[in-house]
Formats: structure tokens, C-alpha cells, sequence
């Protein structure tokens, strides 16, 4: 803990950590949404720097077809697709077949096809993540429910057993069976609390998300 939040061991001596592992989390919802990957692509820094690496090689191949071909413009050479979620590049781009200035021009369009492979690469690996997170998100959503159902059910075993002594209907070993095995599904429903509670901290990596860094945005 004290790694995590940037501190030394002793600055937490005497303070009580505690946390509510019942709690599903306000943002669980909306990181399962469509906005999951958008989000990722439009906020994650590595997902950012590549594509503004392939934009600057595609301002380079701008530049020296403008100083051959004045009147022939290119595109910004990508644009995000609301279908499918994800950036899309246009590496196209008809030019006159003149042999004129043709070396600065080929050398540029081939830092832009690298620039576009390191960047498809590393979008196919984020968005790979991504469902990962989202898969075991929904895992860990549908194991808590059933164990917590579980848990209800043996909690009420339990009072049935409790109401069957006073009725001496039951012994004393029937209740301490019945306690030891609600204790057990306790336990394993506290177990599936922290499994997702992880789970929703491993979806908020895979997005990236920064509060802080957006509340500045729109304070900006």
C-alpha cells in the first residue's frame, strides 16, 4: 500500500485502512459501455504518442509532395471510425507519375508505412486488452451474484436450524454445521468482492482513464 500511494512503511503506522468490498463501484457501468474503447483510444499516452508519430510522418510526406505538386493536398491520413471503434489510416495517395523529387517523397512515405505499422500494432494489442479486462470484468460481475447468492442461502439455513433447536428439532452440531458452512460461503463471497474489485482495477488500466487529467481538460 504504502508503494502504491508513494510513501514510506512508517507514514502508515497507526492509520486504519479499511474498504467496503460490498461496494460495485459508480464507474463499473460505464466501463462496461461502448465508451470503453473509445476512451482507450482517444486518452491512453501510448496510444496517443503513436499517432501523433504517424501524423508527424504524414505532415513529412505533405511537405515534400507540396514541394513538387503545390496544387495536390493530402488528408490528415487518419480518421477514428464511430462503427468500429477504433482509428483508421489512410496511406493511400495518387501522385503524378513524374520523376521529380520522387527520393524525399518515397523516403517519407516509407517512414509513414512505419509509423503506421508500429501504431496498428500497438491499437490491435490496447484493444486486445481491452476485451480481456471487459471478459473478466463479467466474469468476476456473474461469480460474485452467485456466490452471493449462495451466501443468502446458507445465512438462512442457518436461522432454519437455529429456529429448529428452539423447537428441539434439531442439536447443537446441526448448528455448527450449518454455521461452518455459511462461514465458508462468507468467505468465498468476501473472496469474489476483492476478484472484482480487481477485475474493475485492471479495466481501468486497460482504458487508462484519468480523472484528474480530464477534470482539467474541462476546467480548461
Amino acid at each position: 500500500v504504502a508503494e502504491a500511494l508513494g510513501i514510506s512503511v512508517q507514514a502508515l503506522e497507526g492509520v486504519d485502512l479499511a474498504h467496503d468490498f460490498s461496494a460495485r463501484g459508480p464507474t463499473a457501468a460505464g466501463l462496461l459501455s461502448n465508451e470503453v474503447r473509445r476512451q482507450a483510444l482517444q486518452n491512453r499516452p501510448d496510444i496517443l504518442s503513436a499517432l501523433a508519430e504517424y501524423a508527424a510522418s504524414q505532415s513529412a510526406l505533405q511537405l515534400e509532395v507540396a514541394r513538387q505538386y503545390p496544387d495536390l493536398h493530402l488528408g490528415p491520413g487518419y480518421q477514428y471510425d464511430q462503427g468500429d471503434h477504433k482509428f483508421s489510416l489512410s496511406l493511400t495517395a495518387e501522385l503524378p507519375l513524374l520523376n521529380q523529387n520522387q527520393g524525399p517523397i518515397a523516403e517519407a512515405e516509407a517512414r509513414r508505412a512505419a509509423a503506421a505499422a508500429r501504431f496498428v500494432a500497438l491499437q490491435a494489442k490496447v484493444i486486445a486488452e481491452i476485451d480481456r479486462a471487459v471478459a473478466f470484468h463479467r466474469v468476476s460481475l456473474e461469480t460474485l451474484s452467485a456466490l452471493e447468492s449462495l451466501a443468502a442461502s446458507q445465512k438462512k439455513q442457518s436461522e432454519v436450524v437455529e429456529a429448529q433447536i428452539k423447537a428441539r428439532a434439531a442439536d447443537q452440531l446441526d448448528l455448527l454445521n450449518a454455521q461452518i458452512e455459511s462461514g465458508a460461503s462468507e468467505l468465498l463471497q468476501l473472496t469474489g468482492r476483492v476478484k472484482l474489485q480487481q477485475s474493475l482495477g485492471a479495466l481501468e488500466d486497460a482504458v487508462a482513464r484519468h480523472e484528474e487529467h480530464q477534470d482539467d481538460e474541462e476546467d480548461d
